[in-house]
């Protein structure tokens, strides 16, 4: 190839890359899933909520092109027809950065509510920075099992993030815990009494029985029946009632 033509072929080129970025227009959309009235700037009301696919994680973006919307709509049966579209689009996934002072501030009291009776936050060390769509709430706060011994406990606890009943993130905090002696304590000493609930073909009967071992709310444990001296197993459901497993 003579210099002219490699010439010739790089201006061909740049300008082929200056149309395209011309041609190219953006989109900001804050959802989980990317919908035809995302990208089109006319559609039919029939076709307005028909799936393009997922969106890409918060603040990164999807190139999405007429030819591809075309196959997706012909693939299920749709056309074109009544859909205004240009030939280039940049979805971008609408974003929100929060830095660890931002975060502290916005999970601290959801943590806080989240803690047993007797135990309180002195600190929260988010471990890193997040980058989550700005419609992202706190869901579910994941905390370990503290250790039944009063004093200053290390651990890390699990915040998940939801945006329209989905999960969008997960994000690990560092926690700095003050354990009370009321904290301390199991929800069920060993050899305390509790009422065994049992379901004999769909009626419930209670009896008086005698826990073999401490245990916490939610835990499966043995259970020494006080008229008879049968051991069950039992799910204690609160300080005072364990229902008896019966599968």
């Amino acid at each position: 190839m003579t210099g002219n033509a490699r010439t010739l072929a790089f201006l061909l080129c740049w300008a082929c890359t200056i149309a395209t970025a011309r041609a190219e227009q953006v989109r900001v959309v804050d959802a989980d899933r990317m919908l035809l009235k995302d990208v089109a700037t006319s559609v039919p009301e029939a076709l307005a909520s028909f799936d393009l696919g997922p969106m890409p994680p918060p603040g990164s973006s999807r190139l999405v092109s007429r030819l591809d919307v075309e196959r997706s709509l012909r693939s299920a049966g749709q056309s074109l027809h009544g859909v205004a579209l240009t030939e280039v689009l940049r979805v971008v996934a609408a974003s929100r950065s929060y830095d660890r002072e931002e975060l502290v501030r916005w999970l601290a009291p959801a943590v806080t509510a989240k803690l047993p009776p007797g135990v309180s936050l002195r600190s929260l060390s988010p471990i890193s920075r997040l980058v989550t769509s700005p419609s992202a709430r706190i869901g579910r706060i994941l905390l370990p099992r503290l250790p039944r011994r009063p004093g200053t406990v290390r651990t890390t606890a699990t915040v998940e993030l939801h945006r329209e009943g989905s999960i969008v993130g997960r994000l690990s905090v560092g926690l700095v815990l003050d354990v009370s002696e009321q904290a301390a304590r199991p929800a069920l000493a060993k050899g305390a009494t509790v009422q065994l609930v049992i379901d004999t073909g769909g009626v419930e009967v209670a009896t008086p029985g005698i826990a073999m071992q401490a245990s916490e709310l939610g835990e499966l444990g043995s259970y020494r029946v006080i008229k008879t001296n049968k051991v069950l197993l039992a799910r204690l459901e609160s300080p005072h009632a364990a229902r008896v497993e019966t599968r």
